[in-house]
């Protein structure tokens, strides 16, 4: 059983050592440089930044957009014809 003396030290090292891990600093050359290699390569695979601002929207008339839709969805109604009896193979198989 703990004597009172005893509770008190106790007590003294546990707030101490939870006052201890405060000051200490949490891998700080890690969280400086967190993200640095992911934005270098975006920054390197992007060739002109500043494209979005100069590009022209690129639209396409009604007419034109509903025949493209509708060629959509009616490619779905019919399965794809076999091909023709006369066609190459051109995937071989290995000697």
């Amino acid at each position: 059983m703990l004597t009172r003396p005893h509770l008190a030290w106790s007590i003294c090292a546990a707030v101490a050592g939870i006052l201890a891990t405060g000051c200490t600093t949490m891998t700080p050359n890690l969280d400086r440089q967190f993200g640095s290699n992911v934005n270098l390569l975006k920054a390197q695979q992007v060739i002109d930044p500043a494209a979005p601002a100069r590009a022209t929207p690129v639209s396409v008339d009604g007419e034109t957009a509903h025949e493209a839709v509708n060629r959509y969805y009616k490619s779905y109604k019919a399965p794809t014809p076999p091909p023709g009896a006369f066609t190459i193979n051109a995937v071989g198989k290995g000697s």
